[in-house]
């Protein structure tokens, strides 16, 4: 027994001094998004890059995207999103290609698009069989998609 707690501390000795060495307690600032300010971006990852764009500021929907590369720190434009809603969407990527639908622009949407890093384009996928919306729940399971509730414009 005693022998345990002996372990336990040592334990505790290392892996508090290893925390230390390693937590520096302070933010590193990155290149900052080169659109016009927005909110309610889509966005979604796939390897060492970031996507976001989409947006609203409460004057303008926001239909650009941009590509930001985690090794270079830096950012580029990519292809616009041709879809219907600019923001209040989903967005999530799955094997290396990033989706974005639904969401409201000049109106609300029921479509989904998919975005090819290789050749930085929007294809179109099967829209979604129920009414248009934004503000959905959904989540991903293997290679399906499941959405949850949303508003098609009132009460969800």
């Amino acid at each position: 027994m005693k022998s345990c707690y002996l372990r336990l501390i040592l334990i505790l000795v290392l892996f508090s001094g290893y925390a230390d060495l390693f937590a520096q307690n302070t933010w590193t600032k990155m290149a900052g998004f080169p659109g016009q300010a927005r909110r309610e971006t889509n966005s979604f990852s796939i390897g060492h890059y970031d996507i976001v764009g989409g947006g609203n500021n409460g004057s303008s929907n926001f239909y650009d995207f941009y590509k930001w590369d985690q090794n270079t720190n830096s950012w580029g434009s990519i292809a616009s999103y041709p879809g219907t809603g600019s923001y209040s969407g989903l967005a999530f990527s799955c094997e290396g290609k990033g989706y974005v639908g639904m969401g409201v622009g000049s109106s609300i949407g029921n479509d989904l698009w998919q975005y090819d890093t290789t050749s930085d384009k929007w294809n179109q996928m099967a829209s979604l069989p129920g009414s248009v919306r934004y503000d959905v729940s959904y989540f991903i399971l293997g290679h399906k998609l499941s959405l949850v509730g949303g508003s098609a414009g009132g009460s969800p």
